[in-house]
C-alpha cells in the first residue's frame, strides 16, 4: 500500500491519521516477518528470507518443529504470494509453489483446519 499526500491535497486529520496508522502496521508487520525469518534460520540453520535455496532433508524436521518457521510459512501463504519463477543458481524455482510445498510438508495447512474446526 502506497499513500502519498501532496501539500496541494485538502485531508481531514482523521484520513492522514488512518493512512499513518496503516502504514505504521504494515511496516511492524514486515519487520515482525523478517525478524521471525531470521530466529527461523537461528533455529534451523535454513534462512527462509532472504532466499538462500531449498532447504535440505537433514533441515526439513526442524523446519517442522519449529513454531517459528511454521508461523513464517503460514504468513507467507496468508499474503497470497505472487506467482512468479526467480532463478537461483542454474534453476528456476516458482517462490509459491516452493513455500506451499515447504508448508504442506510442516502440516501447516492441517494445523489451520484444526483452528478452524475448533
Amino acid at each position: 500500500m502506497v499513500a502519498q499526500i501532496s501539500a496541494s491535497t485538502t485531508v481531514g486529520a482523521e484520513t492522514v491519521a488512518r493512512v499513518v496508522a496503516a502504514a505504521t502496521t504494515m511496516v511492524n508487520r514486515k519487520v515482525s516477518e523478517v525478524s521471525d525469518a531470521k530466529t527461523c534460520a537461528d533455529d534451523t540453520g535454513y534462512s527462509i528470507y532472504p532466499f538462500t535455496g531449498k532447504p535440505t532433508e537433514e533441515q526439513m524436521p526442524a523446519i517442522w518443529a519449529s513454531p517459528t518457521c511454521t508461523g513464517v510459512l503460514q504468513d507467507a501463504i496468508d499474503s497470497d504470494l505472487p506467482d512468479c519463477t526467480i532463478d537461483f543458481e542454474t534453476t528456476q524455482l516458482n517462490m509459491r509453489t516452493e513455500l506451499t510445498v515447504y508448508a504442506t510438508r510442516c502440516g501447516v495447512f492441517e494445523s489451520r483446519r484444526k483452528m478452524l474446526r475448533a
